[in-house]
């Protein structure tokens, strides 16, 4: 049965569990961010504490690198760090931009799917996510390369990330290598929606996510964000030995089945308060911060 997450009222033995958690993951949309600035402030300083007490964090999220780079330098993630991207289409190593793991959905697979959809929906877009070498900078670095593609003119403009939407024919799509493909269903009717998620349910070449922000993303059979605990237990060198997960959404189920505390924010999806062992009183940053104030009190006074 889920608790709700101790409090200022609790007993001390109920902050027992968190002592010795000393690994966060944490999704980001509707739990990490939606807060005021004077939150957000405080989750950056209980970070910098906990991070003192040998707490480390990282972030599982559906977004693409694009639109996490800027939160995670602003939280000070650390360099090497493995984050998942595209709800664990890529796990890569921030600041190296060594990629742990990567999968792309294949081509054929890419074009049956937009023949169906196509006769539905023309609000698609394609994802494609590449690492390159530079050759032209001394050291040679790594550097990330990331599109967004649509079939159809009126997807042109911005995606939600603030990249820039680019055309596409459908005979190109065998020279790319798509990491995720989004549907949006704005303006879509309910037997519209129903009709699009029956189709994805009976393709067994591909997942998919409803996460209820407005997008259905497709993406290759078989992934979730749970690919970034095969990271970090398999190499030593993260030191996670009892990792706590947070999350909001359907999409953070797998997140919480493989985490040792999983927690919902007060926001979250039936789906995530079913599979989590603790709720948070509040919803979204607010939540969050109450997290890190239970394990700011679990390592102060339960030790």
């Amino acid at each position: 049965m889920i608790k709700v997450l101790p409090g200022p009222n609790s007993k001390l033995e109920e902050y027992f569990p968190f002592v010795d958690v000393d690994f966060i993951i944490s999704d980001i949309d509707g739990t990490l961010i939606s807060g005021s600035d004077s939150i957000i402030k405080q989750i950056k300083n209980k970070i910098k504490n906990l991070r003192q007490q040998k707490v480390q964090i990282t972030v599982a999220t559906g977004r693409n690198f694009y639109g996490t780079k800027m939160l995670l330098q602003d939280l000070e993630i650390k360099t090497g760090m493995p984050i998942a991207l595209y709800n664990g289409g890529v796990v890569m190593e921030f600041g190296t931009e060594n990629v742990l793991y990567k999968r792309i959905i294949d081509c054929n697979d890419v074009k049956r799917l937009l023949h169906d959809l196509l006769l539905i929906t023309r609000l698609i877009y394609i994802y494609t996510f590449e690492i390159r070498l530079n050759i032209f900078e001394e050291k040679k670095e790594n550097f990330v390369i990331e599109k967004v593609y649509c079939i159809e003119m009126e997807n042109y403009g911005y995606d939600v990330n603030g990249m820039r939407v680019e055309k596409i024919g459908i005979s190109e799509i065998e020279d790319i290598p798509v990491i995720s493909i989004l549907i949006s269903k704005k303006g879509l009717s309910n037997k519209e929606i129903k009709k699009i998620l029956e189709n994805l349910e009976n393709n067994d070449r591909i997942s998919f996510t409803d996460s209820g922000n407005g997008y259905i993303e497709i993406k290759a059979n078989g992934l979730n964000k749970s690919i970034i605990f095969e990271m970090l237990k398999n190499q030593n060198k993260y030191q996670a030995n009892k990792i706590l997960a947070i999350g909001d959404n359907d999409n953070d189920e797998e997140l919480f089945k493989y985490a040792d505390i999983s927690v919902a924010v007060a926001n979250s999806s039936a789906v995530a308060i079913e599979m989590a062992n603790y709720i948070c009183e509040n919803e979204s940053a607010n939540g969050f911060l109450d997290m890190l104030n239970v394990l700011k009190t679990a390592k102060k006074y339960c030790r």
